[in-house]
C-alpha cells in the first residue's frame, strides 16, 4: 500500500509498475501450522483459506499479460485475504472452535479407551495389538540392484534384431564403479538424476566420509547394539535421523566446492606460495645446526657463511650467513582458482579394507583405482578375482586402465619436497608412473598374466581405455579386461591450466554472484572454462560368451568404439572434428543391431564448459546425425555431467560411461541443472536438446546412447552403448532362463559383499599369494587349458594335476592347384636330363665390339656375318659371347684362363632357338652325347644367357 502511494506521489510511474497482494490464511505453512486445526470450522463462517498451491496460482495470475498491462497504468493491489477482515470477533470465535474441538477429542479418547478395555477383556491383549497404531519410521534398504531381466516379450519390445548372435564377437560391461566428488557411482547418480540423496545415499556418503561407523557389539555404556553410531560421539544414530543429522555437512564437503587445504597437503589458493631468491645485504644472526648440516651450508655458500663448533667434540655447530649469501624467501599471492571438484572430505582407502602399509606407500590415485576395481568386480558378482581363473586362463584377464598425468602428489613430492629437504619415501619415483596403478591392481588383487595396455590420452584417456579393452577382447587376446581412467587435482596442475586460460576463474564467478556448485555450466552463454576435478572410474568388460558362462550381469553392451585425431594446427588443446570420421562406421554398427540414427535415445557430451569445446562437440554431433539419417526435429537429449562433478581429466569418460549405463538402466536422461541460459550459438544444432532438468523416458525410447570424449593432444573418441536387451532378446528361451538363474546367484554375492563392505570395511581384500604354488607357476602360465578350482579356504587356486596341455600346432602346407601340379611335372620332365647349368651376364656398354682382334679370336665367320647383319651389332655380339660363356660353364671343365679364345663354341640361330656347335678343343673335352639348350636375353645395358647341358 505504501509503495502504491509513493508510486504516484514520488513520480515512479515513469520507471516502475507495481503489482501487490494481501494474502490470507495459507494452510500447511510453518506460520499457520498451529491454527490449521480450526481452518475447516472457520470456513463454515464464510471465510476462505488456501492451500500453498492455490495461493501460488493466484499470485502468479497477477503476472499474466492482462494484469501486467493494467499495472502499466496504475498499481494493482489484489485482496487475497479470504474475507477475514469482514468477520467480527474473529479471535473469540476461534477460541470457541478450539474449545469445542478439544472437548470432542477428549470425549472420543474416553470412548476409545472404554472400547479398548472391552475388546481386551473379550479377545485378549494379543488380539488388541493387531488393531493398535504402529509407527513406521523410514529405514534404509541397500538393494545393490542388477539390471532387471524382463520376460521374452519385454526384451523383444526393446531389441530390433532376432536370431542367434556370436557371443565371442560381442563385448559387454558386467560391472562398474567410481570414486569421485560425489562418492560412488550410486550416490553420484542420485545427485545427478534426482537432485538429492536418498537415505541410502546419505548413509553411504556419511560412512565413506568417516562420520558414522557400523557397530555389532556393545556401546560405550555396555549395552549390546547392532547398527550405526556417530563416529565422533559413539552415540547410536537411527536411519530416519541420517538426513537431518548429516546431509548438510555431506553436501558442504562433497562435489564442486572451495578447495580444502587439508586434502592437498596444506595448499590454500588464497595464499598460493612462491619463493624468491634474494641476496643478503647484511650478516644474519647465527643458527644452531648439526655438524652434517653445517658442512652442507659451507659447501653451498663458501665464503659467504661462517661455521664453528660450539664446543669441542660436540655435534652442535653455529652457522652465520654473511652479506652476499643467497637465500630463498617464501611469498604468497591470492590465486583465482579457488574451487575444484574434490573427493569427499574424510575419504580413506583404509575404510575399504586396504592395509595401512599400502595406504602409506602408494599414491592416492592408486587407492582410488584399487577401490574401483574391487567394487566393479563385486558388482559383476565376483567376490574373489581368482574365481575368474576357473572360467578363463590366467593370461586371458588384462588391464587397460590409464591416466593423463598419473600420481600428481607423488610427482610433487619427488620434485618439491625432495628439493625442500623434506623426508620422502625412497621409492617415490615408481608412484609417478602412469602404469603403476594397474601394476598395484595386479599385484594386490588380480595376479593375472594377461594383456597390459596403459593409455595416455589426457581428458579422453578412459574412452581410449574402453576401446583398447574391447579390441583386445575381440582380437581373442583376452576374455576379461579392466578398463578405466584416473587423475588427481594438484596445485601445480591448477596453476598451469590457469596459465592456459582453460579453467574457470572462481574470483570472477564469485563476483558474478555464483556459488561454487554453479561454476561449471556446459552449453550456457556464460560458460567460462572447465572445472578441474579428481577421481577414478573402472569398468569390467567381458566377451558375451564369458559373461553368459559365468552368469555375470550384463550392465550394457559396447557396440562400437573408435578414436580419432584432428587436423593440422599449432594448438594442442584446440578441439577438432576428427570424430566425424566415425559417422559411417557408426551407422553400420547401428544397422548390425537393427537400429537407425533415430533409435539413439541420449548422448553424453564431453561438455567441458569451455567456449570452444561445447560448440565444437555440438557441431560434431549435429553433422553426424545429419549424415547418418536422423529425422529433422527429432532432437536427442544431451547429458553434460561435468556441471556436477567437474572435469577429472583421465577419469572423465569413465564417469560419463557409468552415467550412460545408469541412464539406460533407469530410462532417465540426467539434466544439466546449471544450464540457466543455453548459448544462442547452439541453436543451429537442432539435433540436440540441452535439458536443464532430468527427463524420464521409457526403455523403448532409451536403449541406445552415444558418448564422446576429447583430450588435449589430438585425441577424440566415441562409444555406442546399448541396453542389455539387445543381446538377451536373441538368446533361446532355455539359454535365457538358465542365464537368469546364474545372474540371481551373482546378485546374491553382490548383495552380501557390498553389505559386508559397509559393515566390516572389507571391500578390498588384498591377496597374500598368487593362485598357484611356486612349483606350478611355469606350468600354469604355459598351459592355456589350466584352470583354478575352489578351495576349502574360500578362494580359488590351481592344483596338480593340471589339465592336459593343448596340442602344438602343426605346420600347414598349402594345397597346390591342378595347374601348378601340371606345371611342376612339365618342368621336372624338361629338366630330367639336365647335367649342367651355366649362367653369364655381360655389360653391353663395356663389351669391345669394335676390337677386330677380339672379335676374330672369339667368333667364327658365320657368327660375325650374322651379328653384323643385326640392327644392334654390339648387343648381338655381347649376347652371343654371354651364351658362349654360359655353355662353357655348363660343360663343367677346367678353364684355361680369361684370354682363352671362344671360337670353338659356335652359336648360330635356328628355328628351335640358338644352336650350339663345338669344335677344336671344346669338342675334345665335351662328351659326344651332350647337347645344349641356350636362352639369350637383353636388358637395358646387359646381356644375359642361360645354358643347360643335356645328356652325357
Amino acid at each position: 500500500e505504501t509503495l502504491a502511494q509513493r508510486w504516484s506521489s514520488e513520480g515512479w510511474s515513469t520507471y516502475l509498475s507495481i503489482t501487490g497482494a494481501v494474502i490470507g490464511w495459507v494452510r500447511g505453512t510453518g506460520l499457520m501450522e498451529q491454527s490449521n486445526i480450526v481452518a475447516e470450522s472457520l470456513e463454515k463462517l464464510g471465510l476462505r483459506t488456501f492451500s500453498p498451491v492455490e495461493m501460488a496460482f493466484n499470485i502468479l495470475g497477477l503476472l499474466s499479460p492482462v494484469m501486467s498491462s493494467f499495472a502499466q497504468i496504475e498499481p494493482i493491489q489484489a485482496d487475497l485475504g479470504g474475507g477475514f477482515d469482514r468477520v467480527p470477533d474473529l479471535a473469540e470465535k476461534t477460541a470457541e472452535i478450539r474449545t469445542a474441538i478439544r472437548a470432542e477429542a477428549e470425549k472420543r479418547r474416553v470412548l476409545a479407551m472404554e472400547n479398548s478395555a472391552d475388546f481386551r477383556v473379550i479377545h485378549g491383549a494379543a488380539a488388541e495389538a493387531l488393531h493398535q497404531k504402529v509407527s513406521v519410521q523410514p529405514r534404509s534398504n541397500f538393494r545393490f540392484e542388477q539390471p532387471k531381466i524382463g520376460d521374452t516379450e519385454e526384451l523383444k519390445s526393446i531389441a530390433k534384431m532376432e536370431g542367434p548372435i556370436d557371443p565371442n564377437k560381442v563385448v559387454v560391461i558386467t560391472g562398474f564403479a567410481e570414486v569421485g566428488p560425489w562418492g560412488s557411482a550410486r550416490t553420484r547418480w542420485e545427485q545427478e538424476a534426482r537432485g538429492e540423496l536418498t537415505i541410502e545415499g546419505v548413509i553411504e556418503m556419511a560412512w565413506m566420509m568417516g562420520m558414522i561407523r557400523h557397530v555389532n557389539g556393545k556401546l560405550k555404556n555396555g549395552k549390546p547394539y547392532v547398527g550405526w553410531v556417530d563416529a565422533a560421539s559413539d552415540e547410536p544414530v537411527e536411519d530416519k535421523d541420517m538426513k537431518a543429522r548429516y546431509e548438510k555437512e555431506i553436501i558442504s564437503h562433497a562435489g564442486v566446492r572451495f578447495i580444502e587445504p587439508e586434502l592437498f597437503k596444506g595448499y590454500d589458493p588464497a595464499r598460493k606460495g612462491f619463493t624468491q631468491e634474494i641476496e643478503l645485504s647484511h650478516d644474519l644472526e647465527p643458527l644452531e645446526v648439526s655438524g652434517a648440516e653445517a658442512d652442507k651450508y659451507k659447501r653451498e655458500h663458501g665464503d659467504k657463511v661462517d661455521v664453528w663448533e660450539t664446543a669441542p667434540g660436540s655435534d652442535s655447530w653455529l652457522v652465520m650467513l654473511k652479506k652476499g649469501a643467497r637465500v630463498f624467501v617464501p611469498k604468497a599471492v591470492s590465486f583465482e582458482r579457488l574451487v575444484a571438484g574434490q573427493i569427499p572430505t574424510g575419504w580413506s582407502g583404509a575404510r575399504y579394507g586396504i592395509p595401512e602399509e599400502i595406504v602409506s606407500q602408494v599414491d592416492r590415485t592408486t587407492l582410488w583405482v584399487l577401490v574401483c576395481v574391487a567394487e566393479a568386480l563385486v558388482m559383476s558378482g565376483i567376490s574373489d578375482p581368482y574365481e575368474l581363473y576357473e572360467h578363463v586362463h590366467i593370461s586371458e584377464v588384462g588391464i587397460s586402465i590409464g591416466s593423463g598425468m598419473g600420481g600428481m602428489q607423488s610427482l610433487s613430492a619427488m620434485f618439491r619436497d625432495r628439493r625442500n629437504d623434506i623426508d620422502v619415501q625412497k621409492d617415490i619415483l615408481q608412484e609417478t608412473f602412469i602404469n603403476v596403478a594397474s601394476g598395484w591392481v595386479n599385484l594386490l588383487l588380480m595376479s593375472s598374466s594377461g594383456p597390459i595396455k596403459t593409455p595416455v590420452g589426457a581428458c579422453a584417456t578412459a574412452l581410449q581405455s574402453v576401446e583398447i579393452a574391447a579390441e583386445t577382447i575381440l582380437s581373442g587376446k583376452a576374455k576379461v579386461m579392466l578398463a578405466g581412467g584416473f587423475d588427481d587435482f594438484s596445485e601445480e596442475g591448477s596453476v598451469e591450466f590457469a596459465n592456459m586460460n582453460a579453467t574457470s576463474n572462481a574470483k570472477a564467478e564469485l563476483a558474478a554472484g555464483r556459488e561454487p556448485s554453479e561454476m561449471s555450466r556446459p552449453t550456457t552463454t556464460t560458460r567460462a572454462g572447465f572445472m578441474e576435478s579428481q577421481g577414478s572410474g573402472v569398468q569390467v568388460l567381458m566377451s558375451l560368451a564369458t559373461a553368459l558362462e559365468m552368469g555375470c550381469p550384463i550392465q550394457a553392451i559396447v557396440a562400437y568404439s573408435s578414436t580419432h585425431t584432428d587436423k593440422q594446427g599449432r594448438s594442442i588443446p584446440a578441439p577438432g572434428h576428427g570424430v566425424m570420421s566415425a559417422a559411417l562406421p557408426l551407422q553400420r554398427s547401428l544397422a548390425s543391431w537393427g537400429l537407425t540414427a533415430d533409435d539413439i535415445g541420449a548422448v553424453s557430451m564431453h561438455g567441458t564448459s569451455t567456449a570452444a569445446n561445447d560448440k565444437n562437440e555440438s557441431h560434431v554431433y549435429h553433422e553426424m546425425f545429419k549424415l547418418i539419417g536422423r529425422s529433422p526435429g527429432h532432437a536427442v537429449p544431451a547429458m553434460a555431467q561435468k556441471w556436477l562433478c567437474g572435469h577429472s581429466k583421465g577419469g572423465a569418460a569413465s564417469w560419463a560411461l557409468n552415467e550412460v549405463i545408469q541412464s539406460l538402466q533407469t530410462s532417465i536422461v540426467a539434466g544439466n541443472r546449471n544450464a540457466d541460459d543455453i548459448s544462442p550459438e547452439l541453436r543451429n544444432f537442432s539435433y540436440l536438446l540441452y535439458a536443464s532438468t532430468s527427463i524420464q523416458r521409457t526403455v523403448q525410447d532409451l536403449n541406445a546412447a552415444l558418448l564422446t570424449s576429447f583430450g588435449f593432444g589430438q585425441v577424440g573418441g566415441i562409444l555406442l552403448v546399448l541396453h542389455p536387451a539387445h543381446v538377451l532378446a536373441r538368446l533361446a528361451d532355455d539359454e535365457l532362463n538358465s542365464y537368469r538363474g546364474r545372474v540371481a546367484k551373482r546378485h546374491g554375492i553382490t548383495y552380501t559383499r557390498m553389505h559386508s563392505a559397509l559393515t566390516h570395511g572389507d571391500l578390498v581384500q588384498v591377496k597374500d599369494s598368487p593362485p598357484y604354488p611356486a612349483e606350478l607357476e611355469d606350468a600354469v602360465l604355459q598351459n592355456l587349458n589350466a584352470r583354478a578350482g575352489s578351495t576349502t579356504s574360500g578362494t580359488w587356486a590351481f592344483k596338480a594335476p593340471l589339465a592336459a596341455f593343448p596340442a602344438l600346432a602343426e605346420r600347414k602346407t598349402v594345397a597346390k592347384s591342378t595347374t601348378a601340379i601340371e606345371q611342376e611335372a612339365g618342368i621336372a620332365r624338361m629338366m630330367a636330363g639336365v647335367q649342367g647349368v651355366g649362367v653369364d651376364v655381360e655389360d653391353m656398354n663395356a663389351f669391345p665390339a669394335d676390337n677386330e682382334t677380339f672379335i676374330e679370336r672369339n667368333f667364327t665367320p658365320a657368327e660375325i656375318t650374322y651379328c653384323r647383319a643385326q640392327p644392334d651389332a654390339r648387343a648381338s655380339f655381347c649376347g652371343r659371347f654371354a651364351a658362349k660363356e654360359a655353355v662353357f660353364k655348363a660343360m663343367g671343365v677346367p678353364s684355361k684362363g680369361a684370354a682363352a679364345p671362344m671360337r670353338d663354341i659356335e652359336i648360330l640361330p635356328s628355328p628351335t632357338g640358338p644352336k650350339v656347335t663345338l669344335s677344336g678343343e671344346a669338342a675334345k673335352v665335351s662328351k659326344e652325347t651332350s647337347s645344349f639348350l641356350v636362352s639369350i636375353s637383353h636388358a637395358d645395358s646387359v646381356a644375359i644367357a642361360v645354358a643347360h647341358r643335356i645328356g652325357g
